[in-house]
């Protein structure tokens, strides 16, 4: 698509990243765009460098979501730039609330929501206001229904601002809402008909998602504090309850809850980026470790090649499994770590190839299990561990990783 760039173009700011990824979409060149928030920093704890406050009182335009941050801060950006035109993405849509962090009021609403659609009566219409900035849920990026609504109004905010590019901004809009339109039936498809719609997360940033897909999110940490004995155990026995094995993270908080109750629940941590700046690839990646924890391949991990024939087959020598290790189905996934002699560890001959003398069952797709101990092929697109360093060992069945 050509497009003629203004002899000056807007300069925008953004909260986060995927905010940064949606008006590029829609302005194109006739925008340049500035994040406040970046990768590795907190929206709940940021605060805005001495640089970036100088370089915002020369902007045309503020997009903001409603984040943590923006509330203490609005006032003095508006201060620096009384000029600045700011869109508040948030007016006009279904905003939900946070998920609330005690656990009995959490539980009742896991229950009455699990199945509402993202028009639920009970979210708020066109909450903009600053002081609901901690109760209602930011993430509204995580839905692509939403997107598409906030594409418009940047479409007509930047018209607005920029009346000769208001034709290109139509075309990008459009563009850009058709493949948003498609992201959310191939999403629907990857999510359709799974027996299990319920997953953990430490940090509470997919309820528009899971909103629009009839999935339950079950939050870990309680206003940003990791959880205490009683509430790690009741965590437990809800995953349980629920059959529910992913557990999802963010680089921005600490994982190590979420490892504990991975390894109590034989479950696995992923760690997935709410604040990445390539939406449609995140959504697609989110649904597909969704659908490989109820046992169904996704269609990125079905396009991937088979195992080379230079990985040996599983040995028939191999001894049964023992009756206290526990069954396993066949539609289970697991993160298991390449054998030590295959990743250069001790009896490695250096090259990645079985050593003489080592015993560890090899599966399909080139992962290792401990000696009579058989796991099926891992179907999650998530990479393998490949140190050996006891660190990096994932937390699976008890008796893995081997002594």
């Amino acid at each position: 698509m050509q497009q003629a760039v203004a002899e000056s173009p807007l300069s925008v700011f953004v909260s986060v990243l995927p905010m940064q990824t949606l008006v590029e979409r829609v302005g194109g060149d006739r925008v340049q765009v500035q994040t406040m928030v970046l990768p590795g920093q907190s929206p709940h704890s940021y605060e805005p460098s001495p640089r970036q406050l100088a370089a915002l009182s020369e902007a045309d335009l503020y997009v903001r979501a409603g984040l943590p941050f923006e509330a203490a801060w609005m006032p003095r950006f508006r201060s620096a730039n009384p000029a600045m035109a700011v869109l508040d993405v948030r007016e006009g849509l279904p905003l939900r609330p946070q998920e609330a962090h005690d656990h009995a009021h959490e539980h009742e609403h896991e229950h009455a929501h699990a199945h509402q659609p993202e028009q639920s009566p009970d979210h708020r219409q066109g909450s903009a206001d600053p002081d609901d900035d901690e109760a209602m849920d930011a993430h509204v990026w995580t839905s692509p229904a939403l997107v598409r609504q906030i594409a418009r109004a940047l479409r007509d905010t930047l018209s607005r601002l920029d009346p000769d590019g208001a034709s290109l901004y139509a075309q990008r809009q459009a563009a850009f809402d058709a493949e948003l339109a498609a992201l959310d039936q191939e999403l629907a498809a990857i999510l359709r008909n799974l027996d299990n719609r319920s997953f953990l997360v430490y940090h509470p940033a997919w309820g528009y998602f899971a909103d629009r897909y009839h999935l339950t999110q079950i939050p870990i940490e309680r206003e940003g504090k990791e959880p205490g004995a009683r509430r790690l155990a009741a965590l437990i026995e809800q995953a349980r309850a629920a059959g529910t094995r992913l557990i999802l993270v963010q680089p921005q908080f600490d994982r190590r809850a979420a490892g504990r109750v991975a390894q109590a629940i034989g479950g696995r941590v992923e760690a997935v980026d709410p604040l990445a700046p390539d939406l449609a690839d995140n959504l697609r990646r989110l649904a597909e470790l969704i659908a490989a924890a109820n046992g169904r391949q996704s269609p990125a991990a079905s396009r991937q090649p088979p195992a080379t024939s230079h990985q040996p087959p599983a040995t028939s020598h191999q001894p049964p499994a023992t009756s206290h290790q526990p069954a396993r189905s066949s539609g289970d996934s697991y993160a298991i770590n390449r054998c030590p002699c295959r990743a250069g560890g001790p009896g490695s001959d250096g090259r990645g190839s079985r050593s003489q003398g080592c015993d560890r069952e090899a599966s399909t797709d080139g992962f290792t299990a401990p000696p009579g101990r058989r796991y099926p092929a891992r179907q999650s697109v998530q990479q393998p561990f490949d140190s050996p360093a006891p660190g990096n060992w994932p937390m699976v069945a008890q008796g893995w990783p081997p002594e």
